[in-house]
């Protein structure tokens, strides 16, 4: 018998041929795996037990020590102590708050997308999320903000390769922003915004049954602030520049919301030392008022613009200095310009072309990022008193301003030894949109005191 060619017998490894039957045939990879997917499965219980806790567990707690606490005699067929309504409504509370973090979330994973591309000029309509490295296409599961990090547990499907836990945490933030303001401003009908009584229609029930259009409209554009914000923080930390254009047009629909909801204009900019926006009145219709709401936007722009730019100026010039001048400190991710003449090219040594052009590009490279910072820092101050007024933005930037001059430079002294790559301009945007989101939650009670009302 001739021998056959081993190349012509079919292979008999179970990962080459599936369809065999018996021990040979491989075993299928599951789709959920506790070792594999732990995280995404503790997620999920947790989620889950914080429901049945909410839900099931809390409400006869609650009925209970109020029978036990009334000084009157509660009836039974009361529907303030059935269970059943409790549990529904507690349910529905619990799922839209859910409902915003998840939201919170997406738009977190869009903004992403936007900050990476868009200084790029690459398109974010017709081309959906993709793996840097080998190009794969996410699919819809992957994609799911949270869930998908987690589910591929950091790695690419295809290439294996790691995904930046950036964008774990720029879904996560964008999600607990999302939920807080929700949960103050549109949950509670608006507790953080002075002039409003918001003691009646609280809930969750008065907001689904009984939506409140005014108050949804300034709670989009609040929340499209702090996207805004987060959104500028990932393109400094890539060291990119956001285009103006899109910027702009943000600004414009600004200051038409400012106009046309009196919800979003709060404080008129005569306050606290002339007269406010009277609760009454259609700014569509009532002309004087519309011009109010207009010189309120405009100087808030005006103050903001300008209070962005001289701070963000200020903060360059301590702490992220010209190569030409002071040389460029090797924490800032640019390579170091200091030494001796022979080090550095100097009369002594002219060094080669190739030294002469790495050391343009580096300069370049440094006031490129300067520049981009000190765009940021401005626009970020001008869509802030557009939208809030003079006042906010007055107080926000003062407080920010101090607090990102301090931490920047203690971290300036203590690690500029190569141990971290300090990153100033993102840690200042970072400090700015913590105070904006503190001054907003507290924006009432801030109110009585800066605008003495």
């Amino acid at each position: 018998m001739t021998e056959l060619d081993s190349s012509l017998v079919p292979s008999l490894d179970p990962s080459l041929d599936p369809s065999l039957d018996g021990p040979i045939r491989a075993r299928r990879k599951s789709l959920i795996s506790f070792r594999r997917d732990w995280p995404l499965m503790l997620l999920l219980a947790a989620v889950f037990a914080g429901w049945v806790f909410y839900a099931m567990i809390l409400p006869p707690i609650q009925i209970r020590h109020r029978i036990a606490t009334s000084p009157w005699k509660i009836d039974p067929r009361d529907p303030e102590i059935s269970v059943g309504l409790w549990f529904a409504r507690r349910t529905l509370e619990y799922w839209m708050v859910c409902w915003f973090f998840y939201l919170g979330a997406s738009i977190g994973s869009f903004i992403n997308v936007v900050a990476s591309r868009t200084p790029k000029g690459q398109t974010i309509v017709t081309r959906g999320s993709h793996c840097p490295y080998c190009d794969r296409a996410l699919g819809m599961i992957d994609n799911s903000p949270v869930f998908g990090w987690l589910m591929l547990r950091g790695r690419c499907r295809g290439c294996r390769l790691p995904i930046s836990p950036r964008y774990l945490y720029m879904e996560i933030l964008v999600g607990l922003i999302f939920l807080l303001v929700a949960a103050i401003e549109l949950l509670a009908n608006g507790l953080n915004l002075p002039y409003r009584e918001w003691r009646i229609g609280t809930g969750i029930v008065w907001t689904v049954f009984y939506p409140k259009w005014d108050l949804i409209g300034a709670l989009v554009l609040h929340l499209s602030l702090f996207s805004v914000a987060i959104m500028l923080i990932a393109t400094e930390s890539e060291r990119l520049k956001f285009p103006k254009t899109p910027l702009l047009v943000i600004l414009g629909i600004y200051i038409a919301g400012f106009i046309s909801n009196r919800v979003v204009a709060r404080v008129r900019w005569t306050e606290p030392w002339g007269e406010r926006f009277p609760s009454y009145g259609n700014p569509l219709t009532d002309g004087s008022l519309a011009m109010a709401h207009a010189m309120s936007s405009g100087i808030g722009l005006a103050l903001g613009a300008i209070l962005g730019l001289l701070s963000g100026l200020l903060l360059c010039r301590l702490y992220w200095p010209s190569p030409q001048d002071h040389g460029v400190p090797q924490a800032t991710g640019v390579p170091e310009v200091t030494g001796s003449p022979e080090d550095t090219g100097g009369p002594e040594d002219t060094g080669g072309p190739e030294d002469t052009g790495e050391h343009q590009e580096n300069l370049a490279r440094h006031e490129q990022g300067r520049g981009a910072f000190v765009w940021h820092w401005s626009i970020l101050h001008a869509l802030s008193g557009a939208l809030l007024g003079w006042q906010a933005v007055g107080l926000t930037s003062l407080v920010a301003s101090l607090i990102a001059m301090i931490l920047c430079g203690w971290l300036a002294r203590n690690w500029n030894d190569g141990r971290i790559q300090f990153r100033g301009p993102v840690i200042a945007l970072g400090v700015w949109t913590c105070t904006l989101l503190i001054h907003h939650c507290g924006w009432r009670w801030i109110a009585m005191a800066w605008y003495g009302f």
